[in-house]
């Protein structure tokens, strides 16, 4: 028998009530497009969009089919993929990759622990989670010694969480960045970060945009790679999204704390190849510089002028449709299995895209 309770758009979908429905996702160019069947119930529980055409009345609510011709079958499967992992919360430790990842085209390179993460895995039989999602240690007098943002990471007696930059140890010796191959693939990988926050932009999926930005952080975080003002990027995004995007808002801010501000270079050289690329981007980073100093001398410029008081962890780059801010930092702690999908999806992704172009 089919339930008859709908799920709630937004929130994550439960296999033990909902539908079985299926329907049909055509996505790519018409004449070379890939049907994918569905449960309904996943699509339109994380979508009003996809609610809205499926429940309403639509065309696409009798012929159970909708055509997808703008977004690619990679792009699809990384939101599939994404909306089933959300019916499963178990927490779980996690390993965010390194920059190594995009040295190799062929495989992601295997993965080492640090004596951190060690520690952590072997930790997790003292860690309980409590009813209000929180996790704290049983042999502990207090939880305030396990609490810090929410987050849960061990970094001597303080706690962090995947999105957090004292969450992860960082190799300071290994340039990457200098390397062509993982230059070539980190542009790559960030085209595949970018078309998935497109997808979920186009398609109203506000949760999956929170997720993108948490996991893009978390990486940027673990690598100590911040994205440098790149002209294919920056026109992608700009072509594609509105102004006021969380994606272009950490695209700005990196220009604006690291990129601009490294000693390194002319600053009027780089403010010139920002306006060629794209005059708004340039101002808003301009803008941002202006804040940060207005903060610096006054307080009151609306940007924090240290790195680390503007972009303490991924909520910056929230949204908070679906979870407010106390919610979505118990979310990230207690699922950041979650954002790490994410992030191995969109590195295989990249890497398949350089390789395609070096056969090409």
């Amino acid at each position: 028998m089919t339930p008859d309770r709908k799920p709630q758009a937004g929130k994550a979908p439960n296999f033990l009530t909902m539908s079985f429905d299926m329907v049909t996702i055509r996505v790519g160019d018409p004449k070379e497009a890939v049907s994918i069947p569905v449960y309904c119930d996943v699509l339109t529980a994380v979508s009003p969009y996809f609610l809205g055409a499926f429940e309403g009345c639509f065309k696409e609510a009798i012929d159970r089919t909708i055509s997808l011709t703008d977004v690619s079958e990679q792009t699809f499967r990384i939101f599939l993929r994404w909306a089933h992992m959300q019916t499963d919360q178990q927490s779980t430790s996690v390993s965010i990759p390194t920059p190594q990842v995009l040295l190799c085209q062929t495989k992601i390179l295997p993965y080492r622990p640090t004596n951190l993460e060690s520690a952590f895995t072997n930790s997790t039989s003292h860690i309980d989670t409590v009813d209000d999602g929180v996790q704290s240690d049983s042999n502990s007098d207090s939880k305030k010694d396990l609490q810090l943002n929410g987050g849960l990471r061990p970094h001597g007696a303080v706690m962090f969480a995947c999105d957090e930059d004292h969450y992860h140890l960082k190799a300071t010796d290994e340039l990457y960045s200098e390397d062509v191959e993982s230059v070539v693939n980190y542009r790559s990988m960030m085209i595949a970060y970018l078309r998935l926050y497109i997808f979920a932009d186009k398609y109203n999926i506000h949760q999956l945009r929170d997720d993108i930005m948490t996991s893009l952080l978390s990486q940027t975080f673990a690598g100590n790679w911040w994205p440098e003002t790149d002209d294919v990027v920056i026109a992608f995004a700009y072509d594609n999204l509105p102004k006021s995007s969380t994606f272009l808002r950490f695209q700005i801010l990196s220009a604006a704390f690291l990129w601009l501000s490294e000693p390194s270079g002319d600053c009027a050289t780089k403010m010139q190849a920002m306006q060629a690329m794209n005059p708004d981007f340039a101002f808003e980073v301009s803008l941002a510089q202006a804040q940060r100093l207005q903060n610096h001398f006054s307080g009151a410029g609306g940007i924090p002028f240290k790195f680390e008081d503007c972009i303490p962890n991924s909520c910056v780059f929230h949204e908070h449709l679906v979870y407010d801010k106390d919610q979505c930092r118990k979310r990230i702690v207690n699922s950041a299995h979650i954002f790490t999908s994410i992030i191995d999806a969109c590195v295989q992704d990249g890497l398949a895209m350089s390789t395609a172009q070096v056969e090409d």
